[in-house]
């Protein structure tokens, strides 16, 4: 076994689907506060905007110091629109993605057998 002294820390921060404005703002304030600046999150599609712009609104997206990772559940969210650049939405969305979990791999089937 080896430690290097690095760990990962995992915080989970629930936001329901049918969150209001003041849920919002008040869980991207718990993100702030963990100070990390990797997120990875499982949204919805009609709410990821409105969570993405309070994120923005409180400097921990678009600001080119954060990285946002979020599961399919946003559905083509980030490919949908198109935004000119500078605008928050733009800012926000560069370095970000989607990461698709998929079963049944074939190459790594084989491996396991």
């Amino acid at each position: 076994d080896h430690d290097d002294g690095h760990k990962l820390t995992v915080v989970n921060v629930n936001i329901d689907s049918g969150a209001d404005d003041a849920a919002i703002k008040n869980a991207i304030q718990q993100l702030k506060a963990t100070q990390y600046t990797y997120f990875f999150g499982v949204l919805t599609a009609t709410i990821f905007q409105k969570v993405m712009f309070e994120a923005y609104q409180q400097k921990i997206a678009g600001t080119g110091l954060h990285t946002w990772l979020f599961s399919d559940s946003i559905g083509d969210s980030l490919t949908r629109y198109s935004f000119p650049r500078g605008t928050w939405w733009e800012k926000v969305l560069r370095g970000s993605g989607k990461l698709s979990a998929t079963g049944g791999m074939p190459a790594i089937d084989g491996i396991m057998d």
